[in-house]
């Protein structure tokens, strides 16, 4: 992360460009590095503010946090306007988990994004 960088700023106007609270963008951080400021800005940083329901079919949802989680920009970006599936918010949760621990271990370059279509692979740190 660049030195002076101030996380707790980034993470209040990460979390008002989503429309929703400080509060609600740290209960969306995974716990292992949720006490972390730094961390947490790192975390989120790394993920894009996914909608379960699309913003542009369901703009009365665009900021309720309960419609909303921490999901790898390539999976969010690829689904469009889809609907969110069961399966694919429990992959991006797993993901963020995997993410998370590597922010607190410090192996964040070791990070390695498996596409949910990529079944054959689990979520371990080492």
């Amino acid at each position: 992360m660049i030195k002076d960088f101030n996380s707790t700023i980034y993470l209040m106007e990460r979390a008002d460009n989503e429309g929703i609270s400080y509060h609600e963008l740290m209960a969306m951080t995974p716990t292992v590095i949720s006490d972390d400021i730094d961390k947490s800005a790192e975390f989120w940083q790394m993920r894009d503010y996914s909608h379960v329901k699309a913003v542009s079919t369901h703009p009365d949802l665009s900021d309720d946090a309960t419609n909303a989680f921490a999901e790898h920009a390539s999976s969010n970006r690829s689904r469009g306007a889809d609907e969110v599936t069961d399966a694919e918010r429990d992959h991006a949760e797993a993901d963020s988990e995997l993410l998370a621990e590597h922010i607190d271990a410090g192996t964040v370059d070791q990070y390695d994004y498996v596409p949910m279509e990529d079944t054959t692979f689990t979520f371990s740190l080492f």
